[in-house]
């Protein structure tokens, strides 16, 4: 994406009472003019190595004692927290802090990264054992939690037979992961684990399969931000991890206890990452209750294993990861997909890269009364009826799209007053306001302007 922040290296080696004003003066010398007035381009630290060694490198030596009578053997782990509490300390709400090691107290600073793993297949240090660490890390209280698509480690040893898929399958997990970011060994002869560089045969350097399925699925994970920043301030609200495995919320479910690659991604989607190599195909559990497929919209009963194979519809993306929707489920999404930066536009003070104007697409599984509200305090309820009723208050004007499964309806009312129905898609995609059904999806999609209150949509 651009348009965003950088995110800064603390040394590896920083004493804790150097860094407070080694950060403080890097916060400083960064700020940059914005139409809001100047503000520091660095949006957060990455506080790596602050374990007490690595390899053979001692950071924290046992007899070492420290003003507070702690001895070195205590502060093995107790260091990365003052470390992560120092850096937040003076970082405060001006960004994120990224770290690798952690300990008890460390959830309270987010977020932390899975560390240096292979770009494999394997159990080991490979995509599999990554996404249990990301689970184990949710079951510790670890909320904004993210790893390196595509895996970190560089060298001939480690990659797959097929890299390209494997990158395929991790940019997948990355879209649904809290944080979706790369980070690199550097090698400039090998532009593996970098998007664009798995080109295959008859395939470009700038078309080519894993850089497409990586164009789709970095703004679906964008276009995610509102369902997502909203389960983060939930988060923190609550203490429950986006990442959520299907034995914390099922404790109950034996089943549910033995699953080990699928999970919750917040509180409506259940996403099952493609876990082995050149494969179309996987048995995913589906907990108790009636589920519907993210991409096609089919209807499933869980309490049951599921044979799940990637559909050949919709075309984009070629590639899919089982993601499952829950009945009764809200998913607030940006609306359309050319977004390209979160930043405000005082903060870009450039009319170049398109950011987020508010606007959302609302997709809404009826099931029952539901309701969800969103981090900026927007409310979206749901009414399965009959009549099926979706009612939006939001603090802000926007652009609403809401797209409703349900069956064709004779006719769509917005408060009281029938709105126009729009059959062809591109007249739809022209209009202001007016509906139209989507025989392929059954979405019945609606779409208006919503000024700062509250409106009513009824079929």
């Amino acid at each position: 994406m651009t348009a965003t922040r950088s995110v800064y290296y603390v040394p590896d080696l920083s004493f804790l009472h150097g860094t407070c004003g080694w950060v403080r003066a890097n916060l400083d010398e960064a700020r940059v003019p914005t139409a809001a007035g100047p503000e520091s381009a660095i949006g957060g630290f990455k506080t790596d190595d602050g374990e007490a060694g690595n390899g053979k490198n001692v950071y924290v030596p046992e007899r070492a004692r420290y003003a507070d009578g702690r001895t070195g053997r205590e502060m093995a782990n107790g260091y990365c927290l003052e470390y992560h509490r120092t850096v937040a300390a003076v970082l405060g709400d001006r960004g994120l802090l990224f770290a690798r090691s952690g300990f008890a107290g460390t959830q309270a600073f987010p977020g932390c990264w899975a560390g240096d793993n292979e770009p494999n297949f394997r159990e080991g240090n490979g995509l599999p054992s990554v996404i249990v660490a990301g689970l184990s890390a949710a079951m510790s209280g670890f909320s904004i939690w993210g790893h390196d698509v595509g895996g970190y480690l560089n060298g001939n040893n480690v990659f797959e037979a097929d890299p390209a898929d494997l990158f395929v399958r991790w940019t997948q997990f990355g879209c649904f992961s809290p944080l979706m970011q790369m980070h690199r060994q550097v090698n400039g002869a090998d532009q593996r684990q970098y998007p664009w560089g798995y080109a295959g045969p008859g395939e470009t350097i700038d078309r080519n399969r894993a850089l497409d399925n990586y164009r789709f699925y970095a703004a679906l994970h964008t276009r995610l931000f509102p369902y997502l920043y909203t389960h983060a301030r939930a988060s923190r609200n609550t203490g429950m991890p986006i990442l959520r495995p299907l034995a914390l919320i099922h404790p109950d479910d034996a089943k549910a206890l033995e699953v080990r690659h699928s999970y919750y991604f917040g509180g409506d989607l259940l996403v099952a990452p493609i876990v082995q190599p050149r494969v179309e195909a996987r048995e995913v559990y589906l907990p108790v209750g009636t589920w519907f497929d993210f991409w096609t919209n089919e209807r499933r009963e869980g309490g049951r294993l599921i044979a799940w194979t990637n559909p050949a519809q919709p075309a984009v993306p070629q590639s899919k990861v089982p993601v499952f929707v829950r009945r009764g489920a809200i998913v607030p999404l940006i609306l359309g997909d050319g977004v390209q930066t979160l930043c405000d536009s005082n903060y870009l003070n450039h009319a170049g890269p398109a950011n987020w104007d508010g606007g959302l697409e609302v997709r809404v599984y009826p099931g029952g009364h539901s309701q969800t509200t969103l981090f900026d305090g927007t409310v979206i309820e749901c009414d399965a009826g009959p009549p099926t009723l979706v009612a939006v208050s939001s603090p802000t004007p926007r652009a609403v799209e809401l797209l409703v499964l349900a069956p064709r309806p004779a006719a769509v009312r917005r408060d009281g007053t029938t709105l126009p129905e729009l059959h062809d898609p591109a007249a739809f995609a022209a209009a202001g306001a007016g509906w139209r059904f989507d025989p392929a999806s059954q979405f019945v999609a609606v779409k208006f302007a919503l000024g700062a209150g509250s409106t009513r949509v009824e079929f």
